[in-house]
């Protein structure tokens, strides 16, 4: 696609834990991001540390948006 060269092999991973989602930013060279859908705060993800995801939550990966439902 027109980003793909904007997303790394292995970007970031969703993993699934007491019953909640998390995502983890995997070291990409363009990071990921979230924008809470509650407060509206959008920020960048720290390398290596796990984020809870809420449902309405807007995942960024390079230009790519991906709702938390």
């Amino acid at each position: 696609t027109q980003y793909a060269a904007l997303v790394s092999k292995q970007h970031a991973v969703l993993n699934f834990s007491g019953n909640c989602w998390y995502i983890e930013d995997l070291g990409s060279t363009n990071g990921s991001g979230i924008k809470r859908f509650k407060d509206k705060t959008r920020f960048k993800l720290e390398q290596g540390k796990p984020y809870r995801l809420n449902i309405g939550d807007l995942i960024y990966i390079a230009n790519i948006k991906i709702l938390v439902k």
